[in-house]
């Protein structure tokens, strides 16, 4: 399977996941546990946190033994999870969008490991995880290591000479922050550390919990190369809290034909209600790559690398059709569309703008618009994690920005979930393709067709 490898310029994801708070009073620290069994029935058995890092009894699994089709009901759940969110986003602002599906379906992940019955059930009803526990695991283990590729080949500095194109690199962090003297369920643990490499550091979040979200935003700052600075707002951690997961996934990369910086020009952009805006226009003539074309919509690959294992897809409906061909955009339709452009090929004449933007958003009502209420109630169950006290999600906080320019795309994106006590094809003809009113974009791996980011853009 073709990996993600070395660098060039281009786009950052990532994940903070928090479980926190705890709904009675302060717990009493325990011994050391006993050895974790790797096989037989979940182990109850917990460990209290008294250092700084508690490694746990499993290393990371880095070869996972996965059936293909267990790979391919992530990435075809991300895409489902990916256009359920978008509808649910969009539909509350006219504007521009970016957010990560596959960073938000990870930390999910992460989440369900320690949530038991309807919790759970609920978590992979919306996040449409089909698998068991068992195999879901595993199979997140074998994509996030697909993504990655060989960590020894991984650069991360741009292109240092004028029109060279690069390699990609993706990297994967995750890391828990749990409350010192607080009990863990061994298993969940082990489970993490042999599925996410996420290794626990210990935090005090009873007497300093300021410290310990700037401690948090710090890691997500660090693994995001600076691009999303303080995820965790004021407050969303409180002496309450217990347990916080983090995951970063670090996208860098160049397009594999750059656009002429020279070539840039003003030009304008029309955006909803018939908006219009002066923006620079990008250009690239004879560009040869995927194209494809239906019924009030234009499609074209704009691919990442120098192996193209990874790619930028750009939808433009037409401009009086944009909300119809938005409002029918599914997994399906997205599915039907790439499956087009993998068979339809063009030499593109492409005009399309630099754009710029950011989004924050709290997902709390979102989510249990798609289905997920009990998580957030006094009735959920996280004894997975453990049974010291109850757990309940409390906020669901997500922040992304995106760059896009000549040289390639930078992005990024974090998410918080507070838990709380209680080879060249044939060129077929010679298109013009101008990106000059709203569009949509995904940028997706390749290999699996995984959406690492999805969104629109109606004001670059």
């Amino acid at each position: 399977m073709t990996h993600i490898r070395l660098a060039a310029l281009a786009a950052l994801c990532m994940i903070c996941a928090s479980l926190i708070t705890a709904c009675s009073p302060k717990p009493t620290p325990i011994s050391p546990s006993q050895p974790t069994p790797t096989t037989g029935e979940p182990d109850k058995t917990a460990i209290p946190l008294t250092a700084e890092l508690v490694r746990a009894k499993l290393e990371r699994d880095t070869a996972p033994q996965v059936l293909d089709e267990n790979l391919a009901s992530i990435a075809q759940g991300n895409t489902q999870f990916a256009f359920d969110l978008y509808h649910q986003t969009a539909s509350q602002d006219s504007g521009n969008l970016i957010f990560s599906p596959y960073s938000i379906s990870l930390a999910f992940a992460m989440v369900s490991a320690g949530a038991v019955g309807d919790t759970q059930t609920q978590i992979a009803n919306t996040l449409h995880f089909t698998l068991p526990q068992d195999q879901l695991h595993p199979a997140f283990n074998a994509l996030d290591l697909s993504l990655e590729g060989p960590q020894e080949e991984q650069v991360t500095q741009a292109p240092t000479n004028e029109g060279e194109t690069g390699n990609l690199t993706l990297r994967i962090a995750n890391a828990l922050w749990g409350q010192s003297g607080f009990e863990f369920n061994q298993m969940f643990l082990d489970t993490l550390a042999q599925n996410y490499g996420a290794g626990m550091r210990v935090v005090d979040y009873e007497n300093a919990p300021e410290e310990s979200r700037q401690q948090i935003n710090q890691w997500v700052s660090d693994e995001t190369e600076e691009r999303i600075q303080n995820l965790i707002p004021q407050d969303a951690i409180t002496p309450d809290t217990r347990l916080v997961l983090t995951n970063a996934i670090y996208f860098y990369g160049g397009w594999s034909t750059q656009f002429d910086k020279e070539a840039t020009q003003d030009a304008l952009f029309t955006g909803f209600a018939g908006s219009e805006s002066t923006v620079p226009m990008m250009h690239l003539q004879g560009f040869q790559t995927a194209y494809a074309s239906g019924d009030g919509w234009q499609a074209a690959t704009l691919p990442y690398g120098q192996d193209h294992s990874a790619e930028m897809i750009v939808i433009l409906p037409k401009a009086s059709r944009f909300a119809e061909i938005e409002a029918a955009m599914d997994a399906a339709k997205f599915e039907e569309i790439r499956s087009a452009l993998q068979t339809n090929h063009a030499m593109l004449n492409l005009s399309m703008p630099r754009w710029d933007f950011e989004g924050t958003f709290s997902l709390n009502e979102t989510l249990k618009a798609m289905g997920m209420t009990t998580p957030f109630e006094e009735d959920a169950d996280f004894s997975g994690i453990t049974t010291e006290k109850k757990l309940a999600i409390t906020d669901v906080i997500h922040k992304a920005n995106i760059t896009v320019d000549e040289e390639g795309t930078e992005a990024a994106a974090a998410t918080a979930i507070v838990v709380g006590i209680t080879s060249v094809m044939p060129v077929d003809q010679t298109v013009d393709l101008t990106l000059d009113h709203s569009f949509l974009f995904a940028i997706v791996d390749t290999d699996t067709g995984t959406i690492l980011f999805l969104g629109r853009v109606t004001n670059p």
